[in-house]
């Protein structure tokens, strides 16, 4: 069935307009309060075998909102997305239903697509980070400055082009943003 699920955090604000927006759709949608953190993705989703959980209760909250899609098509999805432009809102994180999510806690969903999205951001600025070296004259530094620029350059270039863990492409961004803070200029 068609329907999204949505948990705005402390995001709020924006009910009213995702409301108005998702009606004149005409997608069915509900608001899902903090309780719903400690339920399942297939049990909020109301799908057969799922039920309400009598784990953890413990309050929990996240500030940042996301949308959970069931059978929403791209189509649908880029239509909101220009209505949400319009509207002058985003909601940056979505996520579909799917086979291996349906069994997630909604809680560690959340905490999933935060860790995906805040690894992509680092990961774009490590590229921007690179890119700005282009700029960079290795005559104006010192050769002991520039050698240890270097290293991390090549170190942080051979992580970006791969797929890694999130600790390594953070530690060669900050090695390699600290090299390029500490170029002595001749």
């Amino acid at each position: 069935m068609k329907q999204i699920l949505i948990y705005l955090g402390d995001q709020q604000h924006k009910k009213d307009i995702l409301t108005n927006i998702l009606t004149q759709l005409n997608i069915q949608h509900t608001f899902l309060n903090d309780d719903a953190l400690h339920e399942t993705v297939g049990y909020l989703f109301q799908l057969p075998s799922y039920e309400k959980s009598t784990n953890d209760s413990s309050l929990l909250h996240f500030t940042n909102d996301l949308m959970l899609f069931e059978e929403v098509s791209d189509d649908e999805i880029k239509q909101m997305n220009e209505a949400f432009q319009k509207a002058n809102i985003q909601m940056q994180k979505k996520a579909m239903l799917t086979s291996h999510n349906a069994s997630w806690l909604l809680k560690d969903l959340i905490r999933e697509i935060e860790e995906e999205h805040a690894y992509f951001k680092k990961r774009e600025k490590l590229y921007e980070l690179l890119a700005a070296s282009s700029s960079l004259i290795i005559e104006h530094y010192t050769p002991e400055s520039w050698k240890q620029y270097e290293q991390a350059f090549y170190i942080a270039y051979e992580v970006y082009t791969k797929q890694v863990e999130p600790s390594v492409l953070y530690d060669a961004y900050d090695h390699l943003k600290y090299a390029k803070e500490h170029l002595v200029k001749k």
